[in-house]
């Protein structure tokens, strides 16, 4: 429950960081000032023609995917937020596709995917909550019956039953009666429905979260048409947007992340958030989390790490203009959702640290690069190895790795 609960917190903080930027940013501005920018520009030059309708083209085919918006969000909430639904939807899902010849099924379920798909099963077991999956489960219903009629998925009247009462008392009661009775919540039950049950079994399952999911099998396939749909028209129209734009800047156009591997570089370095206003420094160091240390997390320091900075002892990790640990440090690299955990390399390739973050007033950068504040943030290797030094049992992995132990304590 709690990785479920960090992970929604963090997407939460994203979307903010987003809005504002957009909003209060003037980023939608900017945008919109950059479209028209390049409409002209394509309009300026014959030989350009072959860009003209590409904005326009990209524009339609966005809008069209947005027609089922409101349906869609509610099939897309559940699948995500709801675990037990989007496991029972997933056993259907493999179920179909395991009648189908290997090699004409969905590559998600093809035979060298099945082994990933049994440890995502397994996998669920880490992070389900009844109690949280209830509480999603209860937002997505009253949200999808804040609807019309005519845009609803179909999951509140499956759950509920047509025409029946939807205050909060009756929501409650269903959905207690739901999960009180599915076997879903079961890792071995999961695990056998997705690697053994055929699609004939689960039509006749009695398990309330494999009906539902079956219920709304015809809306979910919709929705997963109109995804196809939309990413073909995309790859058709998107390249000569994404053309023009490179000519237009010759050439000077930051790479769209694409789930592959990349490197980018940069430096580090401080920013200010906005216009006269001071400037954080690029790095943070030991004695800065003990002086934000209030003994309640996330800022609650360990007595032993308060115990080792009031005495100094750094060991050989100390940074020299620093004069103590550093801690984190900015850069001015463009990262994106997925780059957690990717090694941060210096000029000469070595390993000076591990990204995991990046600044708030970054976190509208998926619509608009901005270097002047687009920061990344990057734990330093040398906190890792004092840490590993000085507050955990870890001297022997040091030496395995060929650092010598330098704190006493």
């Amino acid at each position: 429950a709690e990785t479920s609960i960090r992970g929604l917190a963090n997407t939460l903080t994203n979307f903010k960081g987003q809005l504002e930027g957009l909003s209060k940013g003037g980023l939608a501005d900017k945008k919109a000032t950059s479209e028209k920018t390049l409409s002209q520009w394509i309009s300026a030059a014959p030989e350009r023609a072959k860009y003209s309708g590409a904005i326009q083209k990209t524009s339609q085919v966005f809008a069209d995917s947005r027609k089922a918006l409101d349906q869609d969000r509610s099939l897309r909430e559940a699948l995500r937020m709801v675990k037990l639904f989007s496991s029972a939807h997933t056993i259907l899902r493999n179920a179909e596709e395991r009648e189908k010849a290997d090699d004409k099924r969905d590559p998600d379920f093809q035979e060298r995917n099945q082994k990933r798909l049994e440890q995502g099963t397994l996998q669920l077991s880490k992070s389900y909550s009844p109690v949280l999956d209830a509480a999603m489960l209860k937002l997505v219903i009253k949200r999808e019956l804040a609807l019309p009629p005519e845009k609803r998925a179909g999951l509140a009247e499956a759950i509920l039953g047509k025409g029946k009462p939807t205050g909060d008392a009756d929501i409650d009661k269903a959905i207690k009666a739901l999960y009180a009775s599915t076997k879903l919540g079961t890792e071995a039950t999961r695990v056998n429905l997705m690697t053994k049950a055929s699609l004939a079994s689960l039509q006749k399952s009695t398990d309330p979260f494999i009906k539902l999911a079956t219920h709304v099998r015809a809306e979910t396939k919709a929705l997963e048409e109109r995804g196809k749909r939309a990413d073909g028209a995309f790859s058709l129209v998107r390249p000569s947007f994404v053309a023009a734009m490179r000519e237009q800047k010759n050439g000077l156009l930051a790479p769209d992340a694409n789930s592959t591997l990349r490197i980018t570089y940069g430096s580090v370095r401080g920013y200010s958030p906005s216009p006269g206003a001071p400037v954080y420094a690029p790095f943070t160091v030991l004695s800065e989390v003990v002086k934000k240390t209030t003994g309640v997390e996330p800022f609650d320091a360990p007595p032993m790490m308060k115990s080792l900075v009031s005495q100094k002892k750094f060991g050989a990790y100390v940074d020299e203009k620093l004069g103590e640990v550093p801690v984190d440090f900015l850069a001015d690299l463009d990262i994106t959702g997925g780059n957690s955990g990717s090694a941060t390399l210096n000029e000469r390739g070595e390993l000076v640290g591990l990204v995991f973050d990046g600044n708030y007033e970054s976190m509208a950068q998926s619509w608009i690069f901005m270097p002047e504040i687009t920061r990344s943030i990057h734990v330093d290797l040398r906190y890792i190895l004092w840490v590993m030094d000085a507050l955990v049992p870890a001297k022997h992995l040091l030496k395995e790795m060929g650092v010598e132990p330098s704190v006493q304590n």
